[in-house]
């Protein structure tokens, strides 16, 4: 009877004994597979964020192109108000010259505030990805000022 307990005991104790290395076998593997998935998130999310990162730089390159666009248009605008206030002037059609100057604050009144939506928009889209890197990428600092007798252009 005692060698029946002994060898019970005996079994009890090595079972107890290995019971904690299985467990830490178990636990090991899953840290490791654990592991395994963590890299795979970071690698989707450094993925993710150049794909962003792409998309960013080539809204802010059409947002540049489009701004080009405008200070091409605001520069046109300004040599044929010009020039119409010339042929203006040579046929003494005052009216005629209040009106073209009228329009031409009009277009450029339109014009600057559509360059403030797209500063606005790039301000939000640094502010958003709290890159203040981005600043001297964007749009140029140039600020168009509006006054009660005309609109200018300061740099």
């Amino acid at each position: 009877m005692k060698d029946i307990i002994l060898i019970s005991t005996l079994f009890v104790s090595v079972g107890v004994c290995i019971h904690p290395f299985i467990r830490q076998r178990q636990t090991q593997e899953n840290m490791n597979i654990m592991l395994q998935e963590l890299e795979i998130l970071q690698k989707a999310k450094g993925n993710l964020l150049a794909e962003q990162v792409d998309g960013f730089r080539k809204h802010r390159e059409s947002i540049i192109d489009h701004e080009k666009q405008i200070s091409f248009d605001l520069e046109e605008i300004e040599q044929k108000g010009f020039s119409d206030a010339v042929r203006m002037g040579h046929t003494n059609c005052i009216d005629n010259a209040d009106e073209l100057v009228h329009a031409t604050k009009e277009r450029l009144i339109e014009i600057h505030d559509e360059y403030e939506e797209r500063e606005q928009r790039w301000n939000r889209i640094i502010i958003l990805l709290n890159r203040d890197d981005l600043n001297d990428l964007g749009l140029s600092t140039s600020v168009i000022c509006r006054t009660k007798d005309s609109p200018s252009v300061h740099a």
